[in-house]
């Protein structure tokens, strides 16, 4: 009688046991905020270096994500360094490569920092100033996160032979 009653309540025990397993998500189901490709664009405004007046970036980018907090990417971005000194200092435009890596140290369900540094090739220089051909910049950010799209603010800074510094927004697609 005890065996029966043993054997009763393990089938018992095991029936819940698989009630539970069948109301949980699957471990491999995607989330809608997990994402492993980010395509974006951003825009920023504030000191280029060169030019005497507000300079901006436009930016285009891919990013593809290595690990949950870790990602590769690529941008190319315009630079325009306004002056006010008219045909004797004519304005600098930069149009630049960039291969980056971005870390996002914790995401929320709805915030997600981020830090990223890369490394510039410049493909197109108009100017009178002089610029090194090579450079590196660095962007703090806060990204509020919708699923499979993000808005953020930034502040970027960044040198070849002359520094810039910039904030600005941006928003990327997440797939």
């Amino acid at each position: 009688m005890l065996g029966a009653l043993c054997s009763v309540a393990h089938t018992v025990q095991a029936a819940h046991t698989d009630d539970d397993a069948a109301t949980r998500p699957a471990a491999t189901e995607a989330q809608p905020r997990q994402y492993k490709v980010a395509l974006g664009a951003s825009g920023s405004l504030g000191d280029a270096g060169w030019g005497t007046e507000l300079g901006n970036i436009l930016q285009l980018y891919g990013r593809y994500q290595l690990y949950r907090g870790l990602g590769v990417g690529a941008s190319y971005f315009w630079l325009a360094a306004p002056n006010n000194e008219g045909n004797s200092w004519p304005q600098t435009n930069l149009q630049a490569l960039e291969g980056f890596a971005e870390y996002h140290p914790f995401e929320t369900s709805w915030l997600d920092p981020f830090a990223r540094l890369g490394v510039l090739g410049l493909t197109h220089v108009e100017g009178s100033a002089p610029v090194d051909r090579f450079g590196l910049e660095g962007v703090l950010g806060l990204d509020f996160v919708l699923p499979h799209v993000a808005l953020g603010l930034h502040a970027r800074s960044g040198f070849t032979n002359r520094h810039w510094t910039m904030v600005g927004l941006h928003t990327e697609m997440r797939f």
